[in-house]
């Protein structure tokens, strides 16, 4: 037994000594992953961010040390990282001087060498962005997908994105801005396999007004892809032509059977408020790529609002079951808790009732409702609906979490 306690403490120094090197914290011998969790949480609550300037200023790719202190308060620990790399200087000559090196060569080739070996890069470029366990920031991309059934399309799945515009590289020309933007996604299933993909190029052109709104605001970006039911997982990646800044970012997703006739719910849908600012949004209508107006920081993406905002919200409720009259009988309970705590639960309310020989159960009937959070504190908030077929004696629940400011 002390050979096997020896050999896991033996196994756990790596991990204390990458914890304290970089300001962190290994936690052990515990199941519970909320304790460990909870730490975290209140450790990072309240944090502080030192800049340095080193007086050896050598790009030789040393490890520099660093060290914090605060001697008037020795009751306090301060966790922070050890050192960093300084760069390297020759490194990067010799980078520069192998892409010239490139460049003599390449203009050796024939065109369709050079075309061919381009369309290589941007290959490996997109392999990159999609197959990258973590998020690449060169192009900061945040997304999120949502469940809904469409009218004429059917049961789709809902891709929102938003892209930090400040790093794209536009050519100014004319007093228009241009650069050249793709969006690339793939949908995989529990198997890994590919269940569906989708790209969008946007050569943007901008008029002066829409390039300071694009750099204040960001651009937006949606997309419905169908997919059939089961569980995926949504990658999307957006690369800018002639660069190598990439950007990444994936999100999970359920798509119910709606074949089961069951009720079931669509995904929450935050929408944004008539007060919000305006961005740049990238879509994909059939005459190709547009801009329009729509609200920075979309909510269906970040699920932000300032405290003393409203939280408007669209739900959708599929299959009810309808009665010897054909009337659907639907009741909603709205839940917000913070952590465990329950903060507002509502009356059950009416949600639907519609009666006549054209309603179809399966188009869903919807419902709006608008949370005044005026006495919401800062902090993040689940919020749940519970939907009763009062007809057919069921219930269906969905959930998100939103945030506070």
């Amino acid at each position: 037994m002390r050979i096997e306690r020896t050999g896991i403490e033996a196994q756990r120094d790596g991990i204390f000594a990458l914890a304290r090197d970089t300001g962190g914290t290994a936690f052990f011998n515990n199941n519970d992953m909320n304790i460990g969790l909870k730490k975290v949480l209140e450790n990072t609550e309240t944090w502080y961010l030192l800049a340095f300037e080193p007086n050896n200023s050598y790009r030789d790719g040393k490890f520099r040390k660093l060290e914090v202190r605060l001697p008037q308060r020795k009751d306090l620990k301060i966790r922070t990282r050890g050192g960093y790399f300084a760069p390297d200087g020759k490194a990067e000559i010799k980078a520069i001087r192998e892409k010239e090196k490139q460049s003599e060569k390449d203009k050796e080739k024939s065109p369709e060498k050079l075309a061919k070996d381009q369309q290589n890069a941007i290959q490996a470029q997109i392999r990159d962005g999609i197959s990258t366990l973590f998020p690449r920031r060169g192009i900061p991309i945040q997304m999120t997908a949502s469940f809904l059934n469409l009218p004429d399309l059917g049961v789709m799945a809902d891709i929102s994105a938003h892209l930090d515009a400040k790093q794209l590289k536009f050519d100014e020309s004319g007093g228009r801005y241009r650069a050249s933007l793709e969006i690339i996604g793939f949908a995989f299933d529990e198997a890994g396999n590919v269940a569906g993909s989708f790209s969008d190029t946007a050569g943007l052109n901008l008029k002066q007004e829409t390039y300071e709104k694009a750099l204040q605001n960001g651009i937006a970006y949606s997309k419905y892809v169908k997919l059939k039911p089961g569980f995926y997982q949504i990658r999307i990646m957006a690369r800018e032509d002639g660069t190598t800044q990439i950007g990444s970012a994936s999100a999970w997703i359920e798509i119910p059977d709606l074949g089961k006739q069951q009720l079931t719910l669509s995904s929450i849908f935050f929408t944004p408020q008539e007060s919000a600012k305006q961005a740049v949004t990238m879509q994909n209508p059939p005459g190709g790529i547009s801009e329009k107006s729509e609200s920075a920081l979309p909510p269906k993406v970040y699920r932000r609002f300032k405290r003393g905002s409203n939280l408007d919200f669209l739900l959708f409720a599929y299959n009810p079951k309808l009665d010897a009259k054909g009337t659907a009988d639907l009741a909603i309970q709205i839940q917000i808790y913070q952590g465990s705590k329950l903060v507002l639960a509502s009356p059950l309310t009416a949600f639907s009732r519609q009666t006549g020989p054209n309603i179809n159960p399966t188009q869903g009937l919807p419902y709006f409702a608008r949370l005044p959070l005026n006495s919401y504190e800062p902090g993040t908030y689940d919020l749940r609906l519970v939907v009763i077929d009062r007809v057919a004696k069921s219930s269906s629940k969905r959930s998100i979490n939103f945030f506070v400011e």
